[in-house]
C-alpha cells in the first residue's frame, strides 16, 4: 500500500512540476523577459553566492523543463518573480496557462475580450 501511496504522490509533484513551470514560463513571456533577464532576476535574488549569468540561464531553462526539478525550486523561482518591480508594475491578472480541453475556445476568446475591455476603462479612469 505505501508503494501506492508513493506512486501517486511522485504522479501529483510531476504535474505541479508542470504547472509551476508553464506558468513561469507564461510569466517570463507575459513581461517580455528573455531566458538571461530571468536568470539575472532570479539570480539577483541570491546576494550570497557571486553566479555566473549565462551558466545560470542554461541551469534555469534545464528547470523549467525537466520533470524531476524540484517543486520546492519552482516555488521559489515564481515567488522572486512576483516580488520584482516588473511584475508588481504590471497590475495584470495572468492566465493561468494550462488550458482546458473542456472549456470552448469561443468561450475562451470571449473571456480575452471582456478582460481587455475592462482593462481599457481602467486606464481611462
Amino acid at each position: 500500500m505505501q508503494m501506492v501511496d508513493q506512486f501517486y504522490l511522485q504522479i501529483n509533484n510531476m504535474q505541479t512540476t508542470e504547472q509551476l513551470q508553464a506558468e513561469i514560463l507564461s510569466i517570463r513571456k507575459q513581461l517580455g523577459w528573455s531566458n538571461s533577464r530571468l536568470a539575472e532576476v532570479i539570480a539577483a535574488d541570491d546576494e550570497a553566492n557571486e553566479v555566473d549569468i549565462e551558466k545560470f540561464t542554461e541551469k534555469l531553462k534545464k528547470h523549467l523543463q525537466r520533470q524531476t526539478t524540484p517543486v520546492e525550486l519552482l516555488l521559489s523561482y515564481l515567488q522572486i518573480i512576483k516580488n520584482h518591480p516588473d511584475f508588481k508594475r504590471t497590475n495584470r491578472i495572468f492566465a493561468n496557462p494550462i488550458r482546458l480541453d473542456a472549456v470552448d475556445i469561443g468561450v475562451l476568446h470571449a473571456v480575452q475580450s471582456f478582460a481587455a475591455e475592462a482593462q481599457l476603462r481602467d486606464e481611462c479612469e
